[in-house]
């Protein structure tokens, strides 16, 4: 009786984990910094009814998220399902990316890493991209975009992006704070 109620709890877990990164974020920081950052992109995240199905080395299925990638006024600009692994701590982060997703016959790497940080942050993980110019890429295993659900202002994220474990000791670069959100032309400061 207690092993099916403790499995129970366990589903109701992971199904509420998901849950915490539905709705509208926005991109606010990324890291590697990158020689070109757009200021506010509005994303918004909900359940997917796609039958895609995405096998991880470890035999575990891939979580499938709706990702959608909006305007200032709320046009959809891309829209597709993305395959993700939740993790909890930064010791887990480069394994989950390590492993392999296979759909049908194919593997590949492409997913996601979220990781839950607060109610107001989160941050996705991906594989370092070729086209990421930095001049630390030696250093850095990963690339991160730390999400905001409720926009903050500079200081705000700046205090956020340096107590964060595992962005602290990264460079990152600022998009989308109070102060340039919707047309203020103030320049990021990266």
């Amino acid at each position: 009786m207690w092993k099916f109620i403790s499995l129970y709890f366990v589903i109701i877990a992971q199904a509420t984990k998901l849950e915490n990164f539905y709705g509208n974020w926005y991109q606010a920081a990324f890291y590697p910094v990158s020689t070109y950052a757009p200021v506010c992109i509005q994303y918004s995240f909900s359940p997917t009814s796609d039958n895609v199905q995405c096998t991880y080395a470890d035999g575990n299925n891939a979580t499938l998220i709706q990702m959608s990638i909006m305007t200032d006024k709320g046009q959809v600009i891309q829209n597709s399902p993305l395959p993700v692994m939740i993790v909890e701590t930064p010791a887990e982060v480069m394994p989950a990316l390590n492993m392999t997703c296979t759909y049908g016959d194919q593997e590949t790497r492409g997913h996601v890493v979220l990781r839950l940080v607060n109610d107001n942050y989160f941050i996705m993980y991906h594989d370092n991209e070729p086209f990421i110019e930095t001049s630390n890429a030696e250093v850095e295993q990963n690339a991160a975009f730390l999400f905001v659900k409720n926009l903050v202002s500079e200081s705000e994220l700046l205090q956020a992006m340096m107590s964060i474990e595992d962005l602290k000791r990264r460079r990152g670069g600022l998009m989308c704070v109070k102060e340039n959100y919707h047309g203020n032309s103030t320049p990021n400061k990266v």
